[in-house]
């Protein structure tokens, strides 16, 4: 959906005295150097895999409390 959306843009940019979007596409290299232009695609990839990593520390703290104190009371030995 991006790329059709640039293609219309640079069609606009034929009209117009200055061309931003083409001047900062050659700025990044046309996307041919990872270290100066990472397709969004890639980072979309990765989101969810960082918020799962939150979510899942997020749920081991607030888990840690009550599994320390059940492990502590099956310590301790009952008495009669």
């Amino acid at each position: 959906m991006n790329s059709g959306k640039f293609k219309v843009v640079h069609e606009l940019e034929t009209y117009l005295p200055v061309c931003p979007y083409d001047a900062e596409w050659t700025a990044l290299g046309q996307g041919k150097n990872p270290g100066l232009y990472l397709p969004f695609t890639v980072v979309e990839l990765r989101v969810p895999f960082v918020f799962m990593a939150i979510h899942l520390s997020v749920i081991v703290v607030a888990l840690a409390p009550i599994v320390i104190e059940v492990l502590l009371v099956a310590a301790v030995p009952q008495q009669d």
